[in-house]
């Protein structure tokens, strides 16, 4: 079956401006796909809006998969993005279980299996990513887990009730999170990882530090520094030989190696591809002016930064969606200028980080051995982040400091010293 629709130019064969006769297609019903969706609506789109999910789920968030929904059943109803009542209210439709095949940019057409075929008048590619696979460990192999649908959490949840000596190969963010979780005394829990400290790429040395003085006092063996060497399986489990010396034998692996973006079908279609992504302006445009790609499959230019940049964090993928829904109907203001920032639950740690995490120095405002307290990440005397560990209240001050160059280094140290007084210190 071929859906057709209205493919018109203007004069110099640039897309023609949406109206109510135009179809957008969405691939990809994750957070960056339905915001778009919404978006278009709330800037005033009244044509048709088609989103494409390859699985059989209701749009759902993510962050939760490795945190409550691990933690007790029934959590996944809660963790709905959107309902079938406001999809029909903005009359979006949704389409499950819908795969692309392929795309096909010279007839503004995508190809889904079964056969189906889908005009568009634009197209938002929103596919997200797919989990890094260890080629020793691929999915499906016993014992073995890998975290990144809701299906995945499930299935691992369902693992966890008889598990009793679990391995996760990576300490990022995923990996330190399930631990967390598992780590509750009744199994015992070992984290892999070559760097030398956890969230080695997203924190600093000073939260990173935090962090697994926390894991090591729920009784997590950090196996930082170290690699696997070797791997015995048997039935009851792997058996992992680290490049220490240390002898593991698991009856339940999670690996939590970082992320891929799907790029296969921009590929395919002959867009321009960055390292990392797909390449697009800061309106969200790929090389195709027909086509946009929003949230972390996105090269995106980010006009703060006067740079491109690619960002796998919620708090990106929902302003982002939301920027390129506008800039579909109106690209008149394009300028993305979203600042960075992620969060993480940990036990009872509440992290929060805005900017670059990592700088040339930190400077710590609050008391860290009471669990509550601000770090500075300065490059020179620039701050350029901010990292919240269970103190929400100040990083709403914290957070103005960014971009600043700090004169006084003590008054920024100082939790007694009034904000006002700080934030005067501060010299743009």
């Amino acid at each position: 079956m071929t859906s057709e629709t209205v493919m018109e130019k203007n004069a110099q064969g640039d897309p023609a401006p949406l109206n109510e006769r135009s179809r957008v297609v969405i691939v990809g019903a994750g957070l960056a796909g339905v915001r778009v969706a919404f978006s278009l609506r709330e800037a005033g789109f009244t044509g048709s809006i088609l989103l494409l999910s390859d699985e059989e789920h209701l749009p759902y968030d993510r962050p939760p998969l490795s945190k409550a929904v691990l933690m007790k059943a029934g959590e996944e109803s809660r963790i709905h993005l959107t309902r079938p009542e406001e999809l029909a209210a903005a009359q979006i439709e949704l389409r499950l279980g819908a795969r692309c095949a392929a795309l096909h940019p010279e007839r503004r057409m995508i190809a889904l299996q079964g056969g189906d075929s889908i005009g568009y008048d634009r197209l938002v590619l929103a596919t997200g990513s797919s989990v890094r696979t260890l080629t020793d460990l691929p999915p499906g192999t016993d014992h073995v887990h890998y975290l990144r649908t809701l299906d995945d959490a499930l299935r691992l949840r369902g693992a966890m009730e008889n598990a009793r000596k679990v391995a996760i190969i990576g300490a990022g963010v995923i990996g330190l999170e399930a631990a967390a979780v598992l780590a509750d005394g009744t199994r015992s829990v070992l984290v892999i990882d070559p760097a030398d400290r956890v969230m080695a790429r997203a924190a600093s040395p000073l939260l990173s530090n935090f962090l697994e003085d926390r894991h090591r006092a729920a009784g997590v063996d950090l196996r930082l520094g170290t690699h696997i060497a070797t791997i015995d399986r048997t039935a009851n489990g792997p058996t992992f030989t680290l490049s220490d010396g240390h002898r593991f034998q698991a009856d339940l692996v999670l690996v939590g190696i970082g992320v891929v973006p799907n790029i296969a079908l921009a590929e395919q279609a002959g867009l321009a591809i960055a390292p990392t992504g797909i390449m697009v302006d800061s309106a969200g445009r790929t090389s195709d002016p027909f086509i946009y790609a929003a949230g972390e499959i996105a090269w995106h230019f980010n006009d703060r930064l006067g740079r491109h940049d690619r960002q796998e964090t919620w708090a990106h993928a929902a302003a982002h969606g939301e920027h390129v829904g506008r800039m579909l109907i109106d690209g008149h203001d394009p300028a993305y200028t979203e600042q960075s920032s992620y969060w993480t639950d940990q036990y009872d740690i509440a992290v929060q980080v805005f900017g670059t995490p990592i700088g040339e120095r930190d400077v710590v405002r609050g008391n860290r051995a009471e669990g509550n307290f601000l770090i500075f990440h300065l490059t020179g005397d620039e701050v350029i982040g901010v990292t919240s560990v269970n103190a929400a209240r100040a990083l709403r001050q914290g957070k103005k400091l960014l971009g600043q160059r700090i004169t006084d280094l003590a008054a920024l140290a100082d939790p007694g010293s009034d904000w006002a007084i700080v934030t005067t210190k501060a010299a743009a």
